[in-house]
């Protein structure tokens, strides 16, 4: 079946120049080299995780309270348990945001993928819709960085932002959508494990190789543009060196003004792409998202009905 995704919105802390963080654990020199590539601007936010889910979530549901049966919620940021611990915390906080946003949805939790999250969520709605085509699923993603953690994104590739973003999937298109037209993951257990970064970049290749194999085998004609997560136009270069298309195609306009705001990247372009018009009905464009272990593809749609 058929299945898009709409109703793209976003929402970030306030927005901070990266030379604000010298002196927090930042030096001039690091911060030198991340302006060097592309980033001037950073988001944060003095809140939690779910209370950025619901700024952009409110955005999505400004049409749709009554229709959601289903709400899958990522996040990467576990960094403010409650000591002592309490299992049910979470579970709280996530019922207050289904209450804040009005709706009757049963929760599912997607964190394993990191900053790929959104498509791991996206792949499992997918997979939801097809019990029942009619049902709208909402998707919010929302991290925060942690008030002790640091915002260099290891091993010193971007800058931490604080966002969330969120869309419903479903067997319809509503106004400026998307249709998915396929998802590939694939997860690397040999990376992270303690054995030094220079076999961490070995086997970061092997996961660049599987996106070459799985989307570019027939040449990047297919596609209007490629988006990447907002690390760095460094890595948009590097990237595109090792599959092989053209730096041009890769989407890098929001790196300035966002820097790394987790599995969020994906919305804030999506949605900067219809907003600011770069984008045209039956356009193709390719989703890229990697996590600390995992790489992640959407080919996606453009449908504006």
């Amino acid at each position: 079946m058929d299945t898009y995704i709409s109703n793209i919105s976003y929402a970030t802390g306030e927005q901070r120049e990266i030379v604000s963080l010298s002196g927090n654990g930042v030096d001039e020199r690091t911060i030198a080299m991340f302006s060097k590539f592309g980033l001037k601007y950073y988001r944060e936010f003095n809140g939690s995780i779910y209370d950025l889910a619901v700024k952009a979530a409110e955005q999505t549901l400004k049409e749709h309270h009554n229709q959601i049966e289903e709400m899958i919620f990522t996040t990467g940021s576990f960094h403010t348990q409650p000591e002592p611990y309490n299992r049910i915390s979470n579970i709280r906080e996530l019922n207050t945001v289904i209450n804040k946003l009005g709706i009757a949805a049963y929760p599912y939790g997607i964190f394993l993928s990191d900053c790929a999250n959104v498509i791991s969520a996206i792949h499992i709605g997918k997979s939801l819709l097809s019990e029942n085509p009619d049902k709208d699923i909402l998707i919010v993603s929302s991290d925060v960085t942690g008030k002790t953690e640091s915002r260099i994104v290891p091993p010193g590739s971007s800058i931490k932002s604080d966002g969330a973003g969120s869309c419903i999937i479903s067997g319809k298109p509503n106004g400026a959508s998307f249709m998915i037209l396929a998802v590939k993951q694939y997860h690397n257990s040999r990376m992270l494990n303690n054995s030094g970064f220079a076999n961490y970049s070995i086997e970061l290749m092997k996961s660049m190789d599987f996106i070459k194999d799985e989307f570019f085998n027939e040449g990047c004609d297919n596609y209007k543009l490629v988006l990447v997560n907002n690390y760095s136009t460094g890595f948009a270069r590097s990237l595109a060196k090792q599959i092989d298309i053209p730096i041009e195609i890769v989407y890098t306009e929001q790196i300035a003004g966002y820097a790394h705001c987790f599995a969020s990247d994906i919305f804030i372009n999506l949605s900067k792409l219809i907003a600011d018009g770069g984008i045209s009905d039956g356009d193709n464009i390719l989703a890229i998202a990697s996590g600390p272990s995992s790489i992640s593809g959407i080919s996606l749609k453009y449908v504006n009905k």
